[in-house]
């Protein structure tokens, strides 16, 4: 991590584009914004301390990257909720599926058709068809007959 030396009136002016490319540049958290922005405040010149604007750009900054920190962090879980969610979903419509007979393309562009008589799941946790002892994935089935 950089230090930060005595303020002027110009490295005040730069402080917050620093900030702003320190925190992307190096993925900080508020904490590690809290510790930069007090090391700034105390050893800023006190015969030219920093201006207000600047001191108010700076918490508007930390407010910024620790919403963008929660946001990150609520957007992971939501996906991780998402892919569950279809995953069972998929499960769910395979399951529907069993001892229907149903039209399906296969990997060679043909129209094929058969019985699904069972269901396979993979790594990954999507569901396979097993229709004649070929593997159908929901995709390509065409036709429920």
């Amino acid at each position: 991590m950089s230090t930060v030396s005595s303020t002027s009136s110009s490295t005040s002016s730069n402080s917050s584009n620093v900030v702003s490319q320190t925190l992307s540049g190096l993925g900080l958290d508020a904490n590690s914004f809290l510790q930069m922005f007090t090391a700034e405040i105390a050893n800023q010149d006190p015969l030219n301390p920093m201006d207000q604007g600047t001191f108010l750009t700076q918490i508007a900054q930390m407010t910024q990257v620790e919403s963008t920190s929660q946001l990150s962090s609520t957007l992971s879980t939501l996906g991780t909720a998402m892919s569950s969610s279809l995953s069972s979903q998929q499960v769910s419509q395979a399951t529907s599926l069993l001892g229907q007979n149903i039209q399906y393309t296969d990997s060679n562009g043909n129209t094929q058709q058969g019985t699904v008589s069972a269901i396979q799941i993979g790594s990954d946790g999507t569901p396979a068809l097993l229709v004649g002892g070929n593997s159908v994935g929901l995709s390509s089935v065409t036709q429920i007959l």
